[in-house]
């Protein structure tokens, strides 16, 4: 059966993004700007695993999310000429329960989970209509 909705592929483009740079991932906010007119969604699913290179891996896994909804805050706030919207973290099951072969990799998934609670109850729901969810 197909899908009840149609996709019309002018709507729809590819953009490259460095969640660990805010001025490359801003850059691409930017550009869905000027393709779109705005932003409605904005998903943080990047993700790297192993604790080998771990300050790369929380910049991706942690500061990444962080960084999508701080924009996803400027871009979509009502307050700030937005529509409002959605912004979806992709957590892990890890980051709810110790997994004890990699911690670092535990920790930012543990630390999405908190981040997101925080906008979802205290900053962005009630005051700029921007939903918040894992």
């Amino acid at each position: 059966m197909c899908p009840s909705f149609v996709c019309n592929l002018e709507q729809v483009d590819f953009l490259y993004a460095d969640v660990s740079s805010h001025t490359n991932y801003e850059a691409a906010f930017d550009k869905c700007v000027e393709l779109f007119g705005g932003i409605d969604l904005v998903v943080n699913n990047a993700g790297l695993n192993g604790d080998a290179n771990w300050e790369t891996m929380l910049n991706v896994n942690l500061k990444g999310p962080i960084t999508g909804c701080k924009l996803g805050v400027k871009y979509m706030g009502k307050n700030r000429g937005g529509k409002g919207g959605t912004v979806i973290n992709i957590a892990s099951v890890q980051g709810l329960v110790a997994f004890p072969m990699m911690p670092a990799y535990s920790a930012g998934k543990a630390g999405i989970v908190q981040y997101t609670r925080y906008y979802f109850l205290k900053k962005c729901f009630l005051k700029k209509f921007i939903l918040f969810s894992l």
